[in-house]
């Protein structure tokens, strides 16, 4: 693809968080960039690693919500403070001025909200023959189907650590994932026991286990110094992994964390979602 052998145009990197999309994403767009495929020593390289390359734009979520909005892709009238400047239909509106094309990265591109991805459309298809777009994903199936059937899909794998305990296997499917797990250990293994715990927990105590998951939220959150949104959507993530390893019978459950994940990223309150979810797991 660098040595334009072909003729993609838009790539998307997709697996779990921690499997090097963002590095593989990176590789991509300084090879497109670099007249040499990525050398490393011209003027683009040198550009592109102290972060000045004028052709690359890197659009990620951004704002409270962590969303990226219609006006990355768009100018919006009245334009607000946040919008990214320019937007990408304007930088794809001149030529590269140094480097062999003009490339745009989107890290997170499930977080792309539908107006936003609608606009994207018009651009994958029927781009500049000098633009290039590069897009990674965590979340494969939140990517707007039209968006991923636009572009070269690649599966980014990464091995589990044998030597990790079982607690780091669980939670962790990836090397990025396993050092977050390591770093904040102590408040891991408080959700691992709550959930280990569940095993022998009678139906009716599904409100006592929904008040002791809050809890363990509140001790992650104070561990990696993140908001209460961000511990209850990992601790899903947790119980979701959790789940299809200690319930494999009942996939419908880790199927319904996943839902609820959702839920909680939009600001959902974590009360009657931690209350439903462990209902259903004592069913």
């Amino acid at each position: 693809m660098i040595k334009e052998a072909t003729n993609v145009h838009a790539v998307l990197f997709y697996g779990t968080a921690g499997s090097g999309l963002e590095e593989a994403a990176s590789n991509l767009a300084r090879g497109w960039l670099c007249p040499n495929g990525g050398c490393g020593d011209c003027a683009v390289c040198r550009a592109y690693e102290g972060g000045r390359m004028v052709d690359l734009m890197w659009i990620k979520p951004w704002g409270p919500s962590g969303i990226i909005k219609l006006s990355a892709i768009k100018r919006r009238t009245p334009r607000e403070d946040d919008d990214p400047e320019p937007p990408l239909r304007e930088f794809f509106r001149t030529r590269p001025l140094m480097a062999r094309n003009k490339v745009a990265v989107f890290e997170s591109a499930h977080r792309m909200n539908s107006d936003a991805a609608n606009a994207l459309l018009k651009t994958l298809e029927e781009p500049p023959e000098y633009a290039k777009v590069v897009l990674t994903s965590s979340e494969f199936a939140r990517v707007l189907p039209t968006v991923r059937s636009r572009c070269l899909n690649i599966a980014c794998e990464a091995a589990s650590d044998p030597k990790a305990d079982e607690m780091t296997r669980v939670f962790a499917p990836s090397p990025g994932l396993a050092e977050q797990v390591v770093r904040h250990q102590t408040a891991y293994e408080r959700l691992w026991k709550l959930l280990e715990s569940s095993l022998e927990a009678p139906h009716g105590a599904a409100i006592a286990l929904s008040e002791k998951t809050r809890e363990a939220s509140e001790a992650l959150a104070k561990s990696m110094d993140t908001g209460a949104r961000a511990a209850n959507a990992e601790v899903l993530r947790c119980i979701s992994e959790w789940l299809m390893v200690r319930h494999p019978g009942k996939p419908h459950l880790a199927q319904e964390a996943v839902e609820l994940h959702r839920f909680i990223v939009q600001n959902a309150n974590p009360g009657p979602v931690f209350d439903l979810l462990w209902a259903k797991v004592l069913a």
